[in-house]
């Protein structure tokens, strides 16, 4: 806000927002004319890593060299992670709240194998009769596929 007094004693008060660009043009921080404001960091893809308003809300991201987004967190505690496969695919997702999903595709982009934290299993067939099965460890990498003749 600007306060402007003039020479016969009359004052205006001008509002006008802010805006704040890193060098690569990202907003890392906007005032509005209300006052309220937030702010920003981005890595150096131009993902958004950090974000944060004036009521104290606030989201970390995490990405990997591809762009994919592998961890989200904010203030209220929530949390997921996601994992990928070698051609971006979504293979693994975990929450906060013990929700999980395990997928496996085919070079296709076919999901050939889903299962989930509320005891979901779904197999599509990867070759006639058979369903790919995968098993991870306790950091959900994938360790081990097994193929099960469905007859």
């Amino acid at each position: 806000m600007i306060n402007l007094t003039f020479k016969d004693g009359r004052k205006l008060d001008i509002a006008y927002p802010i805006y704040l660009k890193d060098i690569s043009g990202n907003i890392v921080y906007c005032q509005d004319l209300n006052q309220h404001w937030y702010k920003c960091e981005f890595n150096n893809r131009g993902n958004k890593i950090y974000h944060e308003n004036a009521t104290g809300f606030w989201i970390k991201r995490e990405f990997d060299d591809n762009g994919n987004e592998t961890y989200y967190e904010d203030n209220t505690g929530y949390w997921y992670k996601h994992l990928y496969d070698v051609n971006g695919n979504i293979i693994y997702y975990e929450n906060s709240g013990g929700g999980w999903y395990a997928h496996e595709w085919d070079d296709k982009g076919n999901s050939i194998y889903h299962e989930n934290s509320l005891g979901v299993v779904r197999g599509e067939k990867s070759k006639p009769n058979n369903v790919v099965e995968m098993t991870m460890d306790e950091i959900s990498k994938v360790v081990g596929k097994n193929v099960k003749v469905i007859k």
